[in-house]
């Protein structure tokens, strides 16, 4: 509409709301035509729709409701735009798929006792020979442009014909954006309608239609109103961090991702939101007031899978999002302008736009992200690889949902772990360790003082023998292995012991009932010993030590498999884990008959944020009694104490 509006030959936009549209559509009219227009929906809308919906209100009454959609329906939209598309077909221009021409569609204009005031006869004529508008609909918002005679055209005929559908034209709520050199002409052709007729613009469907001025304020008002929603986001995510990210991914980022793809002015105007996002919104998210760099910024607007933190700067994007949009949509923006009366759009061509699209934004962030990591510190450079790993991420891309333990309440919890993504300091550590040593963030992941390494093995552990016991029958934890008769194995540091046990056993879980064992292991990836290592070689390195301990006795004397379960402590698999994890959650879909990818990415988030929780443990979890003052009467034998105190 705004490209036709800016049209040499387009006189004004004529914007139509229906009065209670979705309530008043002609149902009866609506079921009969839907069997001719849409038959492949037609039985699902008969049966829906064909009886009266029974309304219940307060104080025991009952209404039947015979016309309309009913709310809450998920075929609601459906019914109306195919409902309404009978009378579209009737006040569309003439397309050259049409063969028939204006003149062959007969106009008449309304009766004095129809809803829409009575045409003058002296205009009457000359209406009924102006060809009919281009035009555009989204459900009850229809909308023209062109010519002023054609407009009236148009209305009249909505308001004759409308009514039969159960569309009914509100004058009160529709609006003629007329440019000014035709206002005059305008209010006189409009006169006695009450439509209301205005020059400077208007707002239609989320955009703005109009002079530049008019576009240049309704942009600043939204900007303005986008703003102080950022502002308020800012002070929750200084005390609920984990909410205010998702509640800015999943939400309020939404809220201008339209404006950028119709509107090319709000490249300029959106700039106020990117001063909150650096100097409000982040550094809340952090609790850190240091101002942010360049590269960090560049670094956190990446999307969430290339280590970023999905808060992209909006000016930045406002033009590629404009241009991708205008690529998308141009099939149907021609067949718009063109008048077509069916919307046919090459399906193959606009899968072949939307993949090129796809492919030309991964390749945009992956430059960027390559581009980011030459310049960060060697350490920061692994965190961001870290972080690009599948898993390495659900503290960002996974709603916050207490229910499923997906949620980090404390504030402390959140910027712990949005600073060791990005090895940033921690602030309040102790300086030494109980065991003696330094204490550091590097430190807290490996030291065995507390048991807190062992709770992490044994939640993962935990973790997936429930998940197995979900799917087969004879699951145990901690197995203890068939002992050895002289039997040789092959790797001195074979595990050879009697009463040696593995992790999990699942019988039957690779098929033939055979018994499968598996062996969790996380292991640090910035520890001495692997810090100058590749993830892959790690991966790789430990998964042969734990096969050179379990695999030849289980297979040799227990007849069974052995599967390693390897996992960084930021929640990346290794390549046995993963493919253990996508089969049983493959069992698992089966089983509850869910989708696949839907139980795949469940089973990933919960290892990570158990990984997530077990990190914070070993960061923050007391291996000693701390600033506890301990009163020498406490070790006192509990009987002696009360004999003397003589409590009863």
């Amino acid at each position: 509409m705004i490209r036709l509006f800016k049209a040499d030959d387009t006189d004004a936009i004529l914007l139509v709301d229906a009065d209670n549209a979705f309530n008043r559509l002609n149902r009866a009219v609506a079921l009969h035509n839907i069997r001719f227009i849409c038959p492949q929906l037609s039985i699902a809308l008969i049966n829906i729709y064909r009886a009266p919906a029974r309304l219940f209100v307060v104080g025991g009454m009952e209404l039947a409701s015979s016309e309309g959609t009913t709310q809450g329906c998920t075929l609601a939209m459906a019914m109306y735009a195919l409902g309404v598309i009978p009378l579209i077909n009737r006040v569309r221009p003439s397309s050259p798929s049409d063969g028939k021409s204006n003149a062959d569609r007969k106009y008449s204009p309304p009766a004095p006792d129809s809803p829409a005031p009575f045409s003058p006869i002296s205009l009457t004529k000359t209406v009924s020979s102006a060809p009919f508008p281009l035009q555009a609909w989204y459900a009850d918002d229809s909308q023209a442009g062109g010519k002023l005679l054609s407009l009236r055209r148009w209305w009249d005929c909505l308001n004759v014909d409308g009514p039969k559908f159960g569309y009914f034209p509100k004058a009160a709520k529709s609006f003629l954006v007329v440019k000014p050199e035709a206002l005059s002409l305008a209010q006189e052709i409009f006169k006695d309608t009450a439509v209301k007729i205005v020059t400077g613009g208007q707002r239609d469907l989320g955009a703005a239609i109009g002079s530049d001025v008019f576009t240049e304020k309704y942009l600043h008002d939204k900007v303005d109103k986008w703003k102080a929603q950022l502002e308020k986001l800012a002070e929750v995510a200084s005390t609920h961090g984990h909410a205010a990210l998702a509640g800015y991914v999943f939400g309020q980022r939404h809220k201008w991702r339209f404006s950028q793809s119709t509107m090319r002015e709000l490249a300029v105007a959106i700039a106020p939101l990117e001063e909150v996002l650096r100097n409000k919104f982040i550094p809340a998210l952090f609790g850190d007031k240091t101002p942010i760099s360049d590269l960090e910024r560049a670094l956190y607007a990446l999307p969430a899978r290339f280590g970023g933190l999905s808060i992209g700067n909006p000016a930045e994007e406002c033009p590629q999002r404009y241009a991708d949009s205008v690529e998308t949509t141009s099939q149907l923006t021609e067949l718009l302008l063109a008048g077509e009366a069916k919307l046919l759009i090459d399906d193959k061509q606009q899968s072949k736009v939307k993949a090129t699209i796809k492919k030309r934004r991964e390749s945009d962030f992956k430059a960027t992200a390559d581009s980011i990591k030459t310049r960060l510190s060697p350490e920061q450079k692994k965190a961001m690889e870290l972080a690009q790993e599948k898993g390495g991420s659900a503290l960002i891309s996974t709603l916050p949902l207490d229910k499923l333990g997906f949620a980090f309440h404390g504030k402390r919890d959140f910027r712990d772990l949005l600073r060791m993504r990005y090895r940033k300091p921690l602030d309040r550590l102790p300086c030494i360790c109980t065991c003696g040593a330094a204490f550091s963030l590097d430190h807290s992941q490996i030291c065995k003082l507390g048991g807190f390494i062992h709770m992490r093995h044994n939640e993962g552990e935990r973790l997936w023998a429930y998940t197995c016991s979900k799917i087969f029958k004879d699951v145990e934890a901690e197995p203890i292995l068939e002992p050895l008769d002289d039997e040789k194995m092959y790797y001195k540091s074979a595990i050879t012991t009697d009463d040696a046990r593995s992790d999990v056993r699942v019988r039957g879980f690779w098929g033939n009932k055979q018994n499968a064992f598996f062996e969790m292991r996380y292991f640090y990836p910035f520890a001495s010993s692997y810090n100058s290592k590749s993830l892959e070689t790690c991966f790789k390195s430990i998964a042969q030590t734990r096969k050179r301990e379990y695999e030849e006795r289980i297979v040799r004397v227990d007849n069974g498999s052995f599967t390693p379960m390897i996992m960084t402590t930021t929640g990346s698999m290794g390549p046995q884990m993963q493919i253990a994890v996508k089969h049983a959650a493959r069992l698992l879909a089966t089983k509850r008959n869910e989708p696949y990818s839907k139980v795949a990415s469940l089973l990933q988030c919960r290892f990570a944020f158990a990984a997530m929780r077990a990190a914070l443990i070993c960061l923050r979890g007391s291996r000693d009694v701390r600033h506890v003052n301990v009163l020498a009467a406490i070790d006192t034998p509990a009987e002696l104490a009360v004999s003397e105190l003589q409590l009863r």
